[in-house]
C-alpha cells in the first residue's frame, strides 16, 4: 500500500470518529432490510451451443435456461449523522461481471459505510464498495426502464470501491467526486498504483434531470498505463402523466500507448421511453448505437472492431408495489459483423433474443 492510500485511509479513520464523537446520541438509526431476486428465462435465436450469450453482455446472458441473473439481501443503516450499506450476492450477472475480483469480495453488491461532516448541510463522505456513477441504469432491474441493458451500461462500470464527497443543496443541485481503484474495480490491476478519479453533477427540476458524470484514471499497469477519459451525459423528463423518456451519450478515450498524444476513442448513445398505460401495465422502448473500432472496451475475434445498433421492446405487469413480471424482445444489429463467441468461425449480423423475468424487490424497515 502506497503512502497516498495510507494518509487516505487515516484520514478517513480521523474523521468518522470525530464525527461519531460529535453525533446527537438522542436520534436512533433506522434500519432496513432489502431483498431483491431477479428469475429470468432467455431465448437466442443464434442458439449458442455453451448456453452462454454475447460476451459483452452482463445481464440476463443464458440462453434456453431458468436462471437468477441476480439476488442480494442487503442491510441498510441511516442516521442523521452516518449511514452504511452492506450486501450480499449472487446470480449470473455476479459470475459474468465479477468474474476478474478476488473471490472474497465479488459477491459484496455494496459495503460502504458515510459520514455527515456539516450537521446544518447536505455534505457526505461515504467509502467502501458502492454503485457507480456513471449512468442511467443500475445492477436492478426494477429500476430501470427496460428489462435487459443498454450497451452503454454494459460497457461502463457498475460499481466501484473507493471514496467519495457528495454535496446537496438548493434542493435541485447534487455534487460527487470520486477516487476509487480504477475503471469498475474492487481490488486494483496488479502492478497499478495511481488513483482514478470521477465525478457526478446533476440538476433536478419538476419533471426534468440532467446527469454529467466522468472518469479519469487507467485501467493497465504503470509498466503501460494508457490514460482513460470517459464522459457520460444524459437527461430524463416526464412527459405528461404517462411518458418517461431518457437520452443518454457516452464518449470515451484512451491513449494508444503510454505517454502518447495520439487516442483511441469510442461513442455509446441511447434513447429510452417507458409509457404507463395505467399502474400496473407498461411499455418500454429503446433505440441504440455503439462504436469501439478500437475495441477498448469490447473486443472482437476478427479483424472488424465493434460497431452495433440496438431496439428492444418490454412489456411490465406491476403485480403488486415491488413485484414485476416483464417480456422483452431485444435485436442486434452488428454493422460490423464479428464472430460474437470465441472459437466460433461463423460471423454474424443480426442477434435477436427474448426474456421473461419476473423480480421482486422487498424492503422492511425497523424502527
Amino acid at each position: 500500500m502506497n503512502h497516498f492510500r495510507i494518509g487516505l485511509l487515516l484520514t478517513l479513520t480521523s474523521i468518522f470518529n470525530l464525527v461519531l464523537a460529535q453525533s446527537d446520541s438522542v436520534k436512533k438509526s433506522d434500519f432496513e432490510l432489502r431483498a431483491f431476486v431477479d428469475a429470468y428465462y432467455g431465448f437466442d435465436f443464434d442458439k449458442p451451443a455453451n448456453g452462454f450469450r454475447q460476451y459483452f453482455l452482463y445481464n440476463h446472458n443464458r440462453h434456453n435456461q431458468f436462471n437468477v441473473n441476480l439476488a442480494f439481501l442487503q442491510m441498510n443503516m441511516d442516521h442523521d449523522r452516518y449511514r452504511a450499506r452492506l450486501g450480499i450476492q449472487g446470480g449470473t450477472y455476479v459470475s459474468d461481471n465479477y468474474s476478474s475480483e478476488p473471490p472474497a469480495l465479488r459477491y459484496f453488491s455494496e459495503a460502504s459505510v458515510g459520514v455527515k461532516l456539516l450537521k446544518k448541510k447536505e455534505l457526505w463522505l461515504d467509502a467502501g464498495i458502492f454503485p457507480s456513477h456513471i449512468g442511467f441504469e443500475t445492477a436492478i432491474s426494477t429500476d430501470n426502464l427496460n428489462l435487459t441493458r443498454s450497451l452503454v451500461a454494459e460497457s461502463s462500470p457498475y460499481y466501484l470501491a473507493g471514496a467519495k464527497l457528495n454535496y446537496a443543496f438548493k434542493k435541485k443541485w447534487e455534487l460527487e467526486l470520486i477516487a476509487c481503484n480504477g475503471w469498475q474495480r474492487i481490488h486494483s490491476i496488479n502492478g497499478n498504483n495511481l488513483i482514478s478519479l470521477g465525478s457526478r453533477m446533476t440538476y433536478t427540476a419538476n419533471k426534468f434531470k440532467l446527469n454529467w458524470s466522468t472518469f479519469v484514471g487507467t485501467d493497465s499497469p504503470d509498466v503501460s498505463r494508457r490514460m482513460r477519459y470517459f464522459s457520460n451525459l444524459y437527461t430524463k423528463h416526464q412527459i405528461g402523466k404517462k411518458m418517461e423518456l431518457i437520452l443518454n451519450w457516452d464518449q470515451g478515450a484512451e491513449q494508444k500507448s503510454k505517454g502518447s498524444d495520439e487516442y483511441n476513442f469510442w461513442v455509446g448513445l441511447a434513447g429510452v421511453f417507458r409509457y404507463s398505460f395505467t399502474d400496473q401495465f407498461k411499455l418500454g422502448g429503446r433505440v441504440e448505437f455503439y462504436q469501439d473500432f478500437d475495441r477498448i472496451l469490447i473486443p472482437t475475434f476478427g479483424p472488424e472492431g465493434f460497431k452495433t445498433a440496438g431496439y428492444s421492446l418490454n412489456l411490465d405487469y406491476n403485480v403488486t408495489p415491488g413485484v414485476q413480471v416483464r417480456l422483452e424482445g431485444r435485436l442486434l444489429d452488428f454493422r460490423n459483423p464479428i464472430y460474437f463467441i470465441p472459437g466460433f468461425t461463423e460471423k454474424r449480423g443480426l442477434n435477436a433474443f427474448v426474456c421473461a423475468s419476473i423480480a421482486a424487490d422487498l424492503r422492511y424497515k425497523f424502527k
